[in-house]
Formats: structure tokens, C-alpha cells, sequence
């Protein structure tokens, strides 16, 4: 099933213990157009802490109930990688060898101009994800 990523952002993240944190965004490559990473900011649990589970450990989810559930414990969110890693292009100050040229944000490409050859012709209103797959359209 394919969802669109805005409603995403700031859905409540569900692990088997209970409400771990918010989305805040959705990296993704842009070679291969998939999901890599879900950041999460863990909010109270964990404050000013955002974690990076891979988008493959995203389980069930219901967007639609601004929920989205991850195949995770709180000791794994708790111990997974900070965000502040792999940071996406638009966010990263100066080249690293841990940046990646390759890893965008759903949050800073909607809003993109696009053009073609021959002129502008609009701009990415929204991003939408395969759930089976995590194909980014």
C-alpha cells in the first residue's frame, strides 16, 4: 500500500512495550529511491535524543491513526544509532567521511521546484512510500 509521508511526520512510533517517540522524518537514498532510516524523536523517554531505526524494522502501521509501529524495544531506541550520524544532505554543514551524498530528507525535497528542459513546470507536493518495500514515488 503506498502512503503519503506528510501525515507521517509526527506519527506516534509503537514498539511491543508501548509508545516509544514521534517520526520527525523519513531519510531515504536517492540512487535507489528506499527508505533507509526512520527518525525517531523519542521525546520524553529520551529527551533531545533522535534515533535512527532502519525503515525495515517499520511493522504494521496506520498512518491514518497517526500511528506507525516498529519491530523494536524500548532498550533498542534507547541504544540505537543517534540521527545526528548520518545526517541528510540538506542538513549536513560540511563534507565528512561518515556523510553520505546520497541520503535525503523527505522533510527538505516536498516543496522542491522541479524543472524540465524547457522551464518550470511545479513542485513536489508530496512524497509516497510502498509499505512492502520501501519505495519512495
Amino acid at each position: 500500500m503506498l502512503w503519503d509521508t506528510s501525515p507521517m511526520m509526527g506519527c506516534a512510533m509503537r514498539e511491543s512495550d508501548g509508545e516509544v517517540g514521534a517520526v520527525s522524518d523519513l531519510p531515504f537514498d536517492d540512487t535507489t529511491w528506499r527508505l533507509r532510516w526512520i527518525v525517531v524523536n523519542t521525546r520524553y523517554w529520551f529527551p533531545s535524543h533522535e534515533v535512527l531505526p532502519p525503515a525495515a524494522a517499520m511493522g504494521r502501521s496506520n498512518p491514518s491513526q497517526h500511528w506507525l509501529a516498529i519491530a523494536f524495544t524500548m532498550r533498542q531506541i534507547e541504544h540505537g544509532l543517534s540521527a545526528g550520524r548520518y545526517l541528510p544532505v540538506s542538513r549536513q554543514a560540511t563534507a565528512s567521511s561518515s556523510d553520505n551524498p546520497h541520503l535525503r530528507s523527505v522533510e527538505a525535497v516536498v516543496g522542491h521546484r522541479v524543472h524540465v528542459l524547457d522551464g518550470l513546470v511545479g513542485h513536489v507536493e508530496e512524497l509516497l512510500v510502498d509499505d512492502a518495500g520501501g519505495m519512495v514515488c
